[in-house]
């Protein structure tokens, strides 16, 4: 769409089947340089869920968001998740929710 003046900043997000519902995952290359990062996922069991399914970190800050489904009620999950943040192999902490949250999460660099 980079054919107008603002085009660039119109993008087709690439969403994919994942083995339930639909997923997707975008980057600065898919968002013509726009440093972020942008995972869409559904939650359908008790597990952990989407892209990541083990502990590790980032360096570069971090924003999550939970969001009900319902366009009546989407603070509404339908579900309670739990969060667990810290050091592997250490005390984490461990947050449940079961209307809409974000967590907001500052890069994290491993200290040997």
């Amino acid at each position: 769409m980079a054919e107008t003046k603002y085009g660039e900043n119109v993008v087709t997000l690439p969403f994919r089947k994942g083995k339930r519902g639909a997923l997707m995952s975008v980057g600065a290359e898919q968002l013509n340089g726009f440093n972020c990062t942008i995972i869409y996922a559904f939650a359908f069991e008790t597990s952990i869920t989407g892209l990541s399914t083990k502990p590790h970190v980032h360096d570069y800050d971090e924003a999550i968001y939970f969001i009900g489904s319902d366009p009546e009620d989407p603070s509404d999950l339908g579900a309670e998740v739990e969060f667990s943040i810290g050091p592997e192999g250490r005390k984490k902490n461990t947050y449940l929710a079961n209307q809409q949250r974000s967590w907001f999460l500052k890069a994290c660099r491993i200290v040997p």
